[in-house]
C-alpha cells in the first residue's frame, strides 16, 4: 500500500497557524498494476479522486463501478481496448470510469518529451486536487502530477 501524506502549516488571520493533514491511501492493487504497465510500456493515465468531485470528467468516459484490481486496471489500458487512450478515474478502491477525456494544461510546457497523457495529467491537476499517475507509452517512465506539477 502506498500512503501519501501532505503536512502543511496554514496561517489563518483569526486563529493563527493551524496544522492541515491530507492523507491519501492508494489501494494495494495499484502499485503492481503501474509496475506491469511501465515494464511493458503500456501508456496509462490514472486519476485518483480526492475531495473535489470528478463527475464532470467522468461523463466523457465509460462507467465501470467495479473494485480496483490489477487485472481490471491493466485490461483497461491494454492496447486496442476502447479505453486505452483515456483516463481511468479511481475513487477509494473503486474504478468509477474509464476512457475519460481530460483537459490539457494551459501552461507552456517546454519539455518536448511529454505527450498528451502528461499534458492531461498536468491539466487535471491544475483544475482539481486529484493525484494523477502517468505511465509513458514511449519510455515506460512513471510520473506523478499534483497541483499543476509533474
Amino acid at each position: 500500500m502506498i500512503i501519501k501524506i501532505i503536512d502543511s502549516t496554514i496561517a489563518n488571520a483569526n486563529t493563527g497557524p493551524t496544522r492541515s493533514h491530507i492523507l491519501t491511501i492508494i489501494d494495494d492493487d495499484l502499485p503492481p498494476s503501474v509496475e506491469f504497465l511501465s515494464s511493458n510500456k503500456i501508456g496509462a493515465l490514472i486519476v485518483i479522486e480526492q475531495k473535489a468531485p470528478l463527475e464532470e470528467y467522468s461523463e466523457s468516459g465509460i462507467q465501470i463501478q467495479a473494485n480496483l484490481t490489477s487485472e481490471l486496471l491493466c485490461s483497461l489500458f491494454w492496447p486496442g481496448s476502447p479505453t486505452h487512450d483515456g483516463a481511468v478515474i479511481v475513487n477509494g478502491n473503486q474504478i468509477t470510469t474509464a476512457g475519460c477525456l481530460l483537459p490539457l494544461t494551459r501552461s507552456k510546457v517546454t519539455d518536448k518529451r511529454l505527450g498528451t497523457r502528461h499534458m492531461s495529467a498536468i491539466g487535471i491537476s491544475e483544475e482539481t486536487d486529484a493525484f494523477i499517475i502517468v505511465v509513458s507509452e514511449e519510455t515506460g517512465t512513471i510520473s506523478v502530477a499534483e497541483n499543476g506539477n509533474l
